[in-house]
């Protein structure tokens, strides 16, 4: 299991600049941001190059797979990378825009559920992976737990989940609950320490199998593979 260094605390006042106090996670008002950056999202999706990534998780996948993408956006890379292959393939999101990009882009994929990844009521065991990327520090902190719960509950016994969580070096804070500007619109982002995760993780019953900091499009996110053990 890798173990992460242990970073130093911080106040207030060393926020970053970008901050902004009373982040509002209100997932409607999520859901009618993402409509309106739909169209120049799906169109700059590709400066995000995550090819190498989703070719490593293959390795981990019997053919054909289930997979859930949560928070799909516009279907790319992710849902369009495994459908490729032969898997089956849900996703969901937030945005009936987003939603709709989807369903153009990945014609094929299984099923399109418009929700909040804490609320998706789908049959447990279900899948061989889950995948979540870019989308998961939009939630607060102290409701990601929630979240891998329902992900553990989800997946079959063996099954792998894969997902971005923000960074230091992204937020400028080895934690942050907080609001960033995006596309000049002001976005809530909250995470813990990478050795929180690490507890937690652990405390549900999920193996960590990898944990790195990999900068993609000039942003620097935690990317952490996890298993329900068999």
């Amino acid at each position: 299991m890798p173990e992460f260094p242990q970073q130093p605390a911080t106040t207030m006042a060393d926020a970053p600049a970008n901050q902004i106090s009373d982040p509002d996670f209100d997932p409607a008002r999520l859901s009618r941001v993402y409509d309106d950056f739909a169209a120049d999202y799906d169109a700059g999706r590709g400066a995000f190059d995550n090819r190498a990534q989703l070719t490593r998780l293959e390795a981990l996948l019997p053919r054909p797979a289930r997979v859930l993408d949560c928070g799909c956006g516009s279907g790319l890379p992710v849902m369009g990378h495994f459908v490729a292959r032969g898997d089956r393939v849900i996703g969901s999101d937030l945005s009936p825009a987003m939603l709709a990009l989807a369903r153009r882009n990945v014609p094929e994929a299984e099923a399109l559920i418009e929700a909040d990844t804490r609320a998706l009521n789908l049959p447990p065991a279900s899948f061989d992976l889950i995948t979540c990327f870019y989308s998961l520090f939009h939630i607060p902190r102290e409701d990601q737990e929630a979240v891998f719960r329902k992900w553990f509950e989800l997946l079959i016994p063996g099954g792998h989940a894969y997902f971005s969580l923000a960074s230091a070096e992204y937020t400028g804070w080895p934690e942050f609950h907080g609001s960033m500007h995006f596309q000049g619109v002001a976005l809530p982002y909250s995470h813990y320490r990478p050795e929180h995760y690490q507890a937690v993780l652990g405390r549900i019953g999920f193996q960590l199998l990898a944990g790195e900091k990999l900068t993609i499009g000039g942003e620097t996110m935690l990317w952490l593979l996890i298993r329900r053990p068999a």
